[in-house]
Parts: C-alpha cells; sequence; structure tokens
C-alpha cells in the first residue's frame, strides 16, 4: 500500500524562510497565491510542509519525521508558526488496517500537533500504479 507521510505548518506571520531547515515547500506570507482561494493574491499566511522521503520504510517514518522536526519546533514557533499537523495519507486496494505502536504515538505527541489520518480506496490497477510510481512521488510503501 502506498503511503503519504508529511508534516504542514502554518501561521499569520509564520516565516519559515526563518527556520534553519529544508521544508518541502514552503512560503513565506504576501507570497503571491498560484491556486486555490488565493490565486492571483498575496497570501495572508506562512505556510511550509515536509514530506518523509520514499527511501525511509512505512515503518521507520514517523521516527523519522519526528527526529527531523522536534530539533526545528522552538525555531518554527520562533518564525510564527501557530498550527502544524502531521498527515498521513494511505492508498489502499480491498482493506486497510492501521496500527501505531505506543512508542509511535508518543512520538507524535512530542510535537505538540494534530494528526490527521485519510485513508483513499483505489482501484488494484491504480494501487499497483502507485507502488510503480512510489519513488519518483514520495510516496512511502
Amino acid at each position: 500500500m502506498p503511503w503519504h507521510i508529511s508534516i504542514h505548518i502554518q501561521g499569520p506571520e509564520f516565516r519559515p524562510s526563518q527556520v534553519p531547515f529544508r521544508f518541502t515547500e514552503q512560503h513565506d506570507p504576501g507570497v503571491i497565491g498560484k491556486v486555490g482561494r488565493y490565486r492571483g493574491q498575496a497570501v495572508p499566511y506562512g505556510s511550509a510542509s515536509y514530506v518523509v522521503p520514499s527511501s525511509v520504510s512505512s515503518a521507520d517514518s514517523i521516527k523519522y519525521l519526528v527526529n527531523k522536526i522536534e530539533p526545528v519546533l522552538d525555531s518554527i514557533r520562533a518564525a510564527g508558526a501557530t498550527d502544524w499537523h502531521i498527515s498521513i495519507g494511505r492508498y489502499y486496494h480491498a482493506q486497510c488496517n492501521e496500527e501505531y505502536s505506543p512508542e509511535e504515538l508518543r512520538l507524535i505527541a512530542r510535537l505538540e500537533c494534530g494528526f490527521i489520518y485519510s485513508a483513499y480506496e483505489v482501484s488494484e490497477a491504480k494501487e499497483r500504479e502507485m507502488e510503480r510510481r512510489c519513488e519518483e512521488d514520495n510516496l512511502v510503501v
């Protein structure tokens, strides 16, 4: 089953450019939006996201993400972030069960953030295709 595991950070005054970390995507407040609600307008908040690389196994993904973000969490707060959450997207065919160990739950709690889990049912062919594209799309299998 393909996965997409990431953290999303934002805030009205959040300036990710001030955080000593290489996010997957980021923008400071005031950037001109390219899609969505603020397309063609100044976006009134800063945001950043970091996607766990596909080279990290699904069994290690939560630990990897926490170990990457926890050292810069104070910098993230100091740069104006007011909200952050971990997001897991799971793409499956036929059945989707998920279990998180007590250790993984403690790791997530250390980031003092929300946790979003979404499961998306896809056809068997689509699941196989996503697994093949895993590395290039930054999905974790």
